[in-house]
């Protein structure tokens, strides 16, 4: 802090100003005892009162610097909750990008299984198809049922009916 008496600094013309700017530039407060402008913003008294200001002035002043550093800068935490954003946005577009990959695929595997037409298929194929599906297992050249015996001997069951029934239905008709 600067403390200049102000009548003394009257005597050099411009003095008071250049001190003024050089204080401003240099982010230092000045204090002036004795200035005989009226205007002045930081004008004392006497020496006493402009001691009273100067000291408020600096505790001010290392309590806002010890702020600053402790919490950092407006500017810090800016910094920091733009990063913040920007990778919250990244995520979401890593989710979204992830999400569409899995909705397409199924999709796909969907579209994939619906063109699967096992009608066509050969006695020899349909039996690669169910022992790739997993619902039956070849051990040894033998093929084994896993769990799912009784329903697919209904399903043959029905088959070999519902033939009959169209084998006898077209008898009739000619």
């Amino acid at each position: 802090a600067v403390i200049a008496d102000g009548s003394a600094m009257q005597r050099v013309p411009g003095s008071l100003r250049y001190l003024t700017k050089c204080c401003q530039e240099a982010d230092v407060p000045l204090f002036i005892i004795n200035d005989p402008r009226v205007w002045g913003g930081n004008t004392h008294i006497d020496l006493e009162s402009a001691a009273k200001d100067m000291r408020k002035t600096i505790k001010a002043r290392i309590v806002a610097n010890a702020l600053t550093i402790k919490e950092g800068s407006m500017f810090e935490r800016g910094r920091i909750l733009g990063k913040l954003e920007t990778e919250t946005k990244w995520q979401i577009k890593d989710a979204g990008r992830r999400t569409r990959e899995a909705v397409q695929s199924a999709a796909a595997r969907l579209q994939r299984e619906r063109e699967e037409n096992w009608n066509e298929l050969s006695s020899e194929d349909l039996l690669e198809r169910l022992i790739e599906r997993q619902i039956l297992q070849n051990e040894g050249g033998k093929l084994r049922d896993i769990g799912t015996r009784e329903a697919f001997a209904e399903l043959c069951r029905q088959f070999v009916i519902n033939e009959e029934k169209a084998k006898q239905q077209q008898q009739q008709q000619q």
